[in-house]
């Protein structure tokens, strides 16, 4: 019976470690992503609005 137990406890802490794993991922991703977009969208003031400052 603990033999089983131990299976059990051992497959959900790797089931749980490698969810934990995916969410990270999924994060970065999403923030890189929104990072990207930033980048994408940044306009370079011109020179007539740097003088107008």
């Amino acid at each position: 019976m603990k033999k089983i137990l131990k299976n059990i406890t051992k497959v959900l802490l790797t089931v749980m470690c490698s969810i934990l794993i995916l969410i990270g991922f999924t994060f970065a991703y999403l923030i890189y992503q929104d990072l990207k977009f930033d980048e994408d969208n940044y306009e370079e003031p011109t020179a007539e609005e740097n003088v107008n400052k």
